[in-house]
């Protein structure tokens, strides 16, 4: 074993600058720093600032074994060089080879382990060992190489360490060095946060400063960074990775170095947690795990493009886990990372979180919300791109945007999927594709809108903004169809534009279209609202609705209506029913005159007109209940005031006509016949 001894050496003039190099005596088994003999020149290497070693040599076979700090030393810069291939795999440095008394090591210049892949330990067993800094210090690690600092091992001073070369360096203790870091190649890999020194007592910025190298944060522990230590990121970027179980968290400030752009990347499978409003301006990189940002900001310059995913680099998230903040930076969704990626939000408060930046799916894309009540995670900036959407999570997403670049397939497989903002509003949807609706999907327009995405799944659909939603195609979700505000329209003309499931209206509401409504075993239609017939602008917004459920009924509620609109002689809005099963229409609920049959603009009635008003048809047996005539209420708008409304048929075969009044005797006539009567029976008498 090789010991550094304590050797009360007499003061050197500092500003000597000396090199010694090891070679180990006559042997290289030698283990004494004491011995001259042990060093190239015969000279013990002496304590002092400028007092420069090289291990990298070690006379006879074999290479250098573990290395003993016996005493205080004082160096320069320590070089471990691997050029004549002495070094081992593993160089351990001690503080005693026995016992438990503390020592201490002084740097003035830092260490260096090049042309090898060694890991360097100083391990400090058999007592304390203490590294301090007695100036700014660069450590220097070779590809492949390690140069780590045992838990057992602090680092004090009031100066800084500068990481170089492309191994890494990793800091085990809780340090009070104050001088904080410059990673500018490799990795500086801390265990426990508090490796990176004594926190600030007030801000400082570039406390930690990134500029193409990885600060890793491995341990098993949460740890949070304080705000006093500011963060700077250079040209180079900066990579920080945390790979432990123990999710990392950072109050401070990630700035821009000076006059620099600086760009963050987010590696390691654990969590990163940024809560300060940041301004570096070169984007973020979510290479893998997650990324948490608990302010508006956090993300730095909204000007910066958040990268969400890498080629290869798995489950990658990027998570607002606070709210009522908005993020405004665009997002790009990177193809090939092989995982699940995530954008999401996951509070339990009161607000709700704002994505307004641009989307781009070039993968799939999970968005995950915890929301909770009516709050929402909102994404309100335009999403583009041919890959899919997954909702998951009990909360609210709501999707503010057109989305008209969009054609990949939606599916809702938790909570609510929301299409409008939380007032309404007059944009929000889901592009061009399919929809695999499996939970809720929820309209909330306060315009006209076609929602022409075919519809499957298990989910619900529900209308509850106060405009108009226009189903078109073939759906076929199964969880049911509500419409609780504003309006639904149907225009297919196969299938069923509510699904499979039930279809439930409520006051104040209108169903109309020229579709058709088909559910299926004994899921019904029940009509709360209005039913309106026709497709406005459409042929005047005349046209037929059509249910076709199999032995479900279509039931029209007490307070509800049907406004049937006429335009020519048998043309004219109207509702056919034709249950496959046992399903019936019941009209018995329903207040007298709440079948309103009006005349459209530009029409004047003629005589004889004739209208089909509602037709069952197809209907075996009696399929109808509680149809009456005192359900119409007529207009007489532009009659003759001789015509009137023949409603004879009405009840049997939904048929209303225009007819001519059958004059009644006049009174004049009828007191005419009276007098002949009285003249008559005079006659009679005499």
């Amino acid at each position: 074993m090789l010991l550094v001894a304590s050797l009360g050496l007499a003061a050197v003039d500092a500003t000597a600058q000396t090199t010694t190099f090891w070679d180990g005596g006559s042997t290289g088994d030698s283990v004494f720093w004491s011995l001259g003999s042990n060093w190239l020149t015969d000279t013990v290497p002496p304590n002092a600032a400028d007092s420069d070693v090289v291990f990298n040599n070690r006379n006879g076979t074999g290479t250098l074994v573990n290395m003993t700090v016996s005493g205080p030393r004082v160096f320069g810069l320590m070089t471990f060089d691997n050029i004549n291939a002495k070094l081992p795999a593993i160089l351990a440095i001690d503080t005693n080879s026995t016992g438990s008394t503390s020592r201490s090591l002084t740097l003035h210049k830092g260490i260096t382990l090049q042309n090898t892949t060694t890991s360097v330990v100083f391990a400090g067993a058999n007592g304390t060992l203490s590294v301090v800094l007695g100036a700014d210090n660069t450590f220097t690690t070779a590809a492949g190489s390690t140069l780590e600092f045992g838990s057992a091992v602090a680092i004090s001073g009031a100066f800084h360490i500068t990481k170089e070369g492309l191994g890494t360096v990793t800091l085990n203790s809780a340090n009070s060095f104050t001088g904080g870091v410059t990673i500018n190649a490799g990795t500086l890999k801390i265990a426990r946060g508090t490796a990176l020194g004594t926190l600030p007592a007030s801000y400082i910025a570039g406390q930690v400063t990134l500029n193409g190298g990885t600060l890793e944060f491995a341990s098993d522990s949460n740890f949070t960074s304080g705000g006093n230590r500011g963060f700077s990121i250079g040209n180079g970027g900066g990579t920080i990775r945390v790979s432990g179980a123990g999710a990392f968290s950072i109050s401070g400030i990630l700035a821009d170095l000076a006059g620099q752009s600086g760009a963050l990347t987010k590696a390691g499978p654990g969590t990163l947690t940024l809560d300060a409003a940041s301004s570096y301006s070169g984007g973020t990189t979510i290479a893998s795990g997650t990324l948490r940002v608990g302010v508006s900001g956090a993300l730095g310059a909204s000007s910066g493009v958040v990268n969400l995913g890498s080629v290869g680099g798995g489950d990658a998230s990027l998570i607002n886990y606070l709210g009522g903040y908005t993020f405004a930076n665009d997002i790009n969704v990177v193809a090939g990372s092989g995982g699940v990626l995530t954008l999401g939000f996951t509070s339990g408060a009161t607000f709700s979180s704002r994505f307004s930046g641009k989307i781009t799916l070039n993968d799939d894309l999970v968005i995950l919300s915890q929301s909770v009540d009516t709050f929402a995670m909102r994404l309100s900036g335009a999403i583009s791109g041919a890959k899919n959407l997954t909702k998951t999570g009990s909360g609210i997403v709501r999707v503010e945007d057109d989305n008209s670049g969009y054609s990949g397939t939606t599916t809702i497989s938790e909570g609510i999927l929301q299409i409008g903002a939380l007032g309404g509003g007059t944009t929000g949807g889901l592009g061009s594709g399919n929809v695999t609706n499996n939970a809720s999907l929820l309209v909330n327009r306060s315009n006209v809108y076609a929602l022409d995405n075919l519809i499957s799944g298990t989910g619900s659909l529900t209308q509850a903004g106060a405009g108009t939603t226009t189903l078109s195609k073939a759906n076929t979700y199964s969880g049911g169809t509500s419409v609780t505000a504003g309006s639904l329209l149907v225009s297919n003309i196969t299938g069923s534009a509510t699904g499979s499931g039930s279809l439930l209206t409520s006051s104040g509401t209108t169903l109309g279209g020229t579709g058709i409504i088909s559910p299926t075993g004994s899921s019904g239609i029940t009509i709360g609202g209005t039913v309106a017939p026709g497709l406005p602008p459409t042929n005047n917004g005349i046209g037929t609705l059509t249910f076709t459920p199999v032995d479900g009924n279509a039931t029209f509620q007490n307070g509800s209506a049907i406004i049937f609109e006429l335009s020519a002689n048998h043309t004219n809005d109207k509702i056919v029913f034709a249950a496959s099963g046992a399903g019936r229409m019941d009209f018995s609920a329903m207040n007298p005159g709440s079948l309103s049959v009006i005349f459209a603009g530009g029409y004047t009635p003629t005589l004889n007109d004739s209208f089909d008003l509602l037709d069952w048809s197809a209907v075996s047996g009696t399929g109808i209940n509680g149809l009456d005539a005192s359900l119409l209420n007529l207009s007489t708008s532009g009659f003759d005031p001789s015509w009137t409304w023949d409603t004879s048929l009405f009840s049997t075969t939904g048929v209303v006509t225009v007819i001519t009044v059958v004059p009644e005797p006049s009174l004049t006539l009828l007191i005419a016949c009276g007098l002949t009567s009285i003249a008559l029976r005079r006659r009679r008498v005499q």
